[in-house]
């Protein structure tokens, strides 16, 4: 039997009902501090996604920006000109040049390090590598560049004097109308493209100031790059490294264009008064050598380096009174198989009249009298934490290109052209070794194998195979040395050319005696080491190094360019001699082709 509640029950639970519609001020505070983390696990979620999403990107825009300048690189190498066969016979079609800087991988395990301490990883590879070479552009492609419109009024006139047209034809008195009110300043000052099937392509790598600068680009009234220890350049370890913290990839093009023909000289006396003109303009481009100065032939080249996309040599032309004008000329294919002809090569003088063989121009951090420009003290650990050519004097000329060799304005700043990408941290090129021993090493837990998991390519498996370039060989040479045999996995690696001097410094290798070392000199042994032989008392160099002119070290000439060129025929039959002093090649006469006087001689 169900009962109604009366008025005063009603009354009550409705009088209860209405204090229960309300919140504590306990109950409040619960609700918004729930509310508060809810808020913030969603700010933390949208956070980690937003940053996951962000790295994602950049990981995808890195590795795009790696695939791209990946496939450039590959482009290039495939249109290259010229074939496997060495030496090239003269004439031949251009050439191919692999030059290995005395960096390597180990290198930056050296910064900073106290001997006796452990090696600590550097994040820094083999990044001082240059390879250059002639190619040809795709069909319906060509290469393109700019010059000033001074040297295609240069070539315009020497045409109409190969083509034997005077002043008064019609289209010679056009073309002098059309430049006669173009001053020479103005003629140096505006740039023309040209085009070309064919080009020299050099690849390289060059630190950076800070704010993406490059370092100075006029010598030899600034150093090639001030001191790391003023910050100038980007370099932040603690304490500094000498390692600039920023390196850009630069990609340079010079067009090939034998048909422009920069003759200073020609007969006809009014070409002749406006070629002199514009060459005598101070905004013109100079070459300058003086055998006084050795460095002024490293250097002589770099006001046309800056100012031309353009493959151009020194060249000493003769004019109507027998007198000599040291100026430029455009190089061709068969030009170029001649080292001394290509970008950044240059011959240094050892007397009156003799020169060494082409080598590349490089800088000096250690600075040199051959260099007469780069003397700063600074950045010089970037490539000598320890030297890598071993008992030798300091060589000059191992570092990176000269940054005053790059394109600028006629105002002489800088324009980045060449720089495809920024903060590289390797550019490694390697050589096929067939000789050289990979070893295996058993990883950082120095133990062969694991308990769980025996099998490479599994995970906890840390056992590799290690070669003459890699960080890993030399701590196992060291152990060999203290009685442990290394364990030969295979034979036949990808190396750095003259990586027997390299592996030579290790730090775990440095620090034991010369006898010590030939102890293992088996492992040195190689087509691309360098090194012949490991005595007791010094090394034996390969006699390739000295018979290309890659090695000097007589006073104050010291080089060491380790390089896989192309070469050439042409110094067998080129009517120069060929001398030997101290066991190097020297170039009897190679002052001629700069116009100054040679001994007689057979």
């Amino acid at each position: 039997m169900r009962r109604e509640p009366n008025g005063r029950m009603r009354e009550r639970i409705q009088t209860h009902i209405t204090r229960r519609s309300g919140l504590t001020l306990v109950e409040v505070m619960i609700a918004t501090t729930l509310t508060l983390l809810l808020m913030l696990a969603l700010a933390q979620g949208f956070k980690t996604l937003s940053e996951t999403v962000s790295e994602g990107r950049t990981k995808l825009a890195l590795s795009d920006e790696l695939r791209n300048l990946t496939a450039v690189l590959r482009e290039d190498l495939d249109r290259c000109t010229v074939t496997r066969e060495i030496p090239q016979t003269y004439p031949g079609p251009g050439y191919f040049k692999y030059y290995d800087g005395p960096m390597w991988d180990a290198t930056g395990l050296q910064y900073n390090y106290t001997p006796g301490e452990p090696l600590l990883g550097s994040r820094f590879g083999d990044l001082d590598d240059i390879i250059m070479f002639t190619a040809q552009a795709n069909p319906g492609e060509v290469f393109r560049g700019t010059v000033p419109q001074a040297l295609m009024i240069i070539n315009q006139l020497n045409a109409f004097e190969k083509a034997g047209k005077a002043p008064g034809a019609p289209d010679v008195d056009n073309f002098l109308s059309t430049i006669n009110g173009i001053s020479p300043d103005q003629a140096w000052r505006t740039e023309v493209t040209i085009e070309s099937d064919y080009a020299e392509i050099i690849w390289f790598m060059l630190p950076l100031l800070e704010g993406n600068r490059l370092p100075v680009t006029t010598p030899p009234t600034l150093p090639y790059i001030e001191p790391t220890v003023t910050q100038t350049v980007v370099d932040v370890a603690t304490p500094l490294d000498g390692m600039p913290d920023k390196i850009a990839l630069c990609r340079r093009v010079l067009p090939i264009r034998r048909d422009i023909d920069l003759n200073p000289s020609p007969v006809t006396p009014a070409y002749r008064t406006l070629i002199t003109n514009l060459l005598t303009h101070p905004m013109a481009p100079k070459v300058a050598v003086n055998p006084q100065n050795a460095g002024s032939f490293r250097i002589c080249m770099f006001q046309f380096y800056q100012r031309c996309d353009l493959s151009l040599r020194p060249q000493n032309w003769q004019d109507q009174s027998g007198s000599f004008l040291l100026s430029v000329a455009a190089n061709s294919l068969e030009d170029l198989q001649l080292p001394e002809n290509r970008f950044a090569h240059f011959t240094y003088p050892v007397g009156s009249d003799t020169t060494t063989l082409p080598i590349l121009a490089l800088t000096s951090e250690q600075g040199s009298s051959i260099v007469g420009a780069d003397t700063a003290t600074g950045y010089r650990a970037a490539t000598n934490p320890v030297f890598v050519w071993a008992g030798i004097n300091n060589p000059t000329n191992y570092g990176f290109m000269p940054p005053y060799f790059l394109r600028s304005r006629f105002d002489g700043t800088p324009m980045f052209t060449e720089i495809v990408a920024t903060n590289v941290i390797a550019f490694d090129v390697k050589a096929f070794d067939p000789a050289a021993k990979l070893l295996a090493h058993p990883g950082t837990d120095r133990v062969f194998g694991d308990a769980a998991f025996s099998l490479p390519g599994l995970s906890g498996f840390d056992d590799a195979a290690v070669g003459p370039s890699d960080p890993g060989y030399g701590s196992l040479l060291a152990a060999a040395i203290g009685g442990t045999a290394p364990i030969i996995s295979s034979q036949g690696a990808y190396c750095d050319m003259g990586w027997g001097f390299k592996l030579h410094t290790h730090p775990l290798l440095s620090a034991r005696s010369t006898a010590e070392r030939a102890s293992v000199k088996e492992y040195f042994r190689g087509d691309c080491s360098g090194i012949v032989d490991m005595l007791p008392n010094g090394l034996t160099r390969d006699a390739a190094l000295n018979a290309s002119g890659a090695y000097y070290n007589m006073g104050s000439l010291s080089v060491y360019q380790p390089v896989y060129d192309s070469y050439t025929n042409f110094y067998e039959f080129d009517g120069e001699k060929m001398e030997i002093n101290g066991g190097y090649w020297y170039y009897r006469g190679g002052l001629r082709r700069f116009g100054f006087p040679v001994a007689a001689g057979p």
